[in-house]
Order: C-alpha cells, then structure tokens, then sequence
C-alpha cells in the first residue's frame, strides 16, 4: 500500500492518515442513506432515541411494509462499522422487524435526525496508543469517536 501512496478510501470507509493518527468515517455513505430514505430536510438532533422512552412490541400499533424496514435497517446496520454511537438504539430497532409498525418506524428516523446532525463524526485512532499483546493481539488503548470540527473523546481503557 506505501507504493501507492496514502489510503483514503477502502471498502465504503473514508480513511483521514496524518502524524496524529487515523481517522475512520463513512459520511458520504450517510449522506446518501439519508437522501435515499427522504430524510434530508428533518432536524437534526443530539441523540439518536430519546432518553428513557420504551420501545415495545406494539401489537396494536400500524403496521409498515417489513421489507423496506429491514432494508432501512441493514443499511443502518453497515454504518455501524464507522458509527459506534447509535448501535444501542439501532439495536432497539432491528429487535422488532418481524412486524415493524409505525411507533418503530419512528424510532429509526429519530437515528436518521442523529446522523444529519452528526454527520463528520468518526472513530479516531490514535497512533501512539496502538500496542500488540501477545496471545491478545492488537488492544486499541484510546480509540474513540472523533467529531472532525472539534474533537470529543471516549476513552476506553483496556
């Protein structure tokens, strides 16, 4: 890959190399994803389910058309491997999709107002807290997400 020259896109990723580190994010695959579901001129918002509400079966709830809500879903899914801040409520989601009704078809687009408002977010690896474990393997000691405008950290120790 030196021969090359520095990567910047891989596998629907957007890869950012500098001395400081790497940055990993998929905004353009976001981007599309809300435009495709029709989603670009909601309001963003800061989190992407609101706090404390209950998401539940809903039987008595109408119904959606279960194809386009797995499909709303898996795309959502994918988008995790950059976005690691709204896999519990995506998760929350994906548990009712075998009969998704409009209450869970909220909750999705309440995620999808997330991303417009969050859209440069990525996770931030930090190059000089990578370190190789044997028996382990790679153990990332600060990796977290990183808003490209200004830098927000989650600090995970191992």
């Amino acid at each position: 890959m030196s021969m090359m020259g520095k990567m910047s896109f891989f596998l629907g990723l957007q890869i950012s190399q500098s001395p400081r580190g790497i940055f990993l994010n998929q905004s353009k695959y976001a981007l599309d994803l809300i435009k495709n579901y029709g989603m670009e001129t909601s309001d963003p918002v800061d989190t992407p389910m609101v706090e404390k509400s209950k998401l539940d079966a809903d039987p008595h709830g109408k119904e959606v058309d279960p194809i386009r809500y797995h499909g709303i879903i898996g795309s959502l899914m994918y988008l995790t491997a950059s976005r690691p801040d709204f896999v519990f409520a995506l998760c929350m989601c994906a548990r009712y999709q075998a009969k998704p009704t409009e209450k869970h078809l909220h909750a999705v687009k309440g995620i999808f107002q997330y991303l417009r408002g969050t859209i440069n977010m990525a996770i931030d690896i930090n190059l000089c807290f990578l370190g190789l474990i044997p028996n382990v393997g790679l153990i990332l000691g600060k990796c977290g997400i990183a808003n490209l405008a200004r830098v927000k950290r989650w600090k995970e120790d191992p």
